[in-house]
């Protein structure tokens, strides 16, 4: 087996870990790993990115059930909406912003504001400010936070991840493990639809044996994550995902 193999399976099992840790970052750290070394086609590895991160956010869905940490209402009430939303973003808000904005074209534009409210949203995780509402916000607060975070997520493509969490946080005041849990549910529907759909289209062809060796290992770096987060006090996790938040942000405004 050739050692960029080797490197591209532990890079799997680094998404994982970094996915069980911080409830995030699955999507952004997969597709890279696809794209350069295991040589998938972009189009290809979005696809295969959304069955990997589905499937592992799904494994980490069941250990957090298991504890206690995931708010179904939460999923119901906010995820179901922004899986809408990010469908609308995507098809009806996206085409409509100008392709020319102070001599920015409209992916510049949208990856600029994004990397910005990354930046407004690691401030606010690192100073450790948050809600005093526990996630026991009314149902039309959840839709409505639902929707606007769908919508960014659509503008921009990512999985969400790191918008989920902060929200979790900071508009519902949830623990960080419980927003981990309930991000990993949520991330595990929506890219279980959006591979669906994708199989549904036909136009990926699936190297299934590649795809579950990676989904394997990057499960096994869920369980790291998720039992080396376990022992870490909540402080430190909202510091960490800060950090990780800022280093995204960074590298975003640097590429424009």
């Amino acid at each position: 087996m050739e050692w960029t193999i080797i490197l591209a399976y532990l890079a799997a099992v680094f998404t994982g870990f970094v996915l069980g840790g911080l409830g995030s970052g699955g999507s952004i750290l997969a597709m890279p790993i696809l794209m350069y070394l295991f040589h998938i086609p972009a189009t290809e590895a979005t696809s295969y990115s959304l069955f990997i991160v589905g499937a592992t956010a799904f494994y980490g869905t069941v250990r957090a059930e298991r504890k206690s940490n995931v708010r179904w209402k939460v999923v119901l009430s906010f995820g179901l909406p922004m899986l809408l939303a990010v469908a609308v973003a995507r098809s009806v808000i996206l085409p409509h912003i100008p392709n020319d904005v102070f001599g920015l074209n409209r992916d510049q534009v949208i990856t600029a504001l994004f990397a910005i409210l990354m930046l407004a949203a690691s401030r606010a995780m690192w100073k450790g400010r948050k809600s005093a509402n526990n996630g026991h916000r009314p149902a039309p607060v959840l839709v409505l936070q639902g929707v606007l975070t769908g919508i960014l997520t659509g503008l921009v493509g990512a999985g969400g991840g790191f918008i989920i969490v902060p929200v979790l946080v900071l508009g519902l005041g949830l623990s960080m493990p419980v927003a981990v849990g309930t991000s990993l549910a949520i991330i595990a529907v929506n890219s279980g639809v959006g591979f669906g759909t994708d199989m549904l289209t036909g136009l990926v062809e699936i190297q299934w044996k590649l795809i579950a060796l990676f989904t394997a290992a990057s499960a096994f770096g869920l369980y790291l994550g998720s039992r080396v987060a376990s022992k870490l006090p909540q402080a430190q996790l909202k510091k960490a995902f800060a950090v990780m938040i800022v280093i995204i942000a960074v590298t975003m405004l640097i590429k424009l």
